[in-house]
């Protein structure tokens, strides 16, 4: 996603709010998962909560050829 600062806390707003998928899909995508084998992985689907500096946050990195973003 490229925008403005305004533009992204709307995206944010939206995709919180249950305007981009459901509240419990997006529940699920920012949940950590755990695989078959009973292992837990810190991914959810599609999205990773984790902490920064003891505050809650949900990321997702990716890169592609010439650049990466967090």
């Amino acid at each position: 996603l490229c925008m403005a600062v305004t533009d992204f806390l709307r995206w944010q707003d939206a995709l919180t709010g249950g305007r981009v998928v459901a509240p419990a899909t997006y529940a699920q995508m920012t949940t950590a998962g755990t695989l078959a084998n009973g292992t837990a992985i810190r991914y959810g689907w599609a999205l990773v909560p984790d902490t920064l500096a003891g505050r809650a946050v949900i990321h997702h990195g990716g890169d592609i050829p010439g650049g990466s973003a967090q």
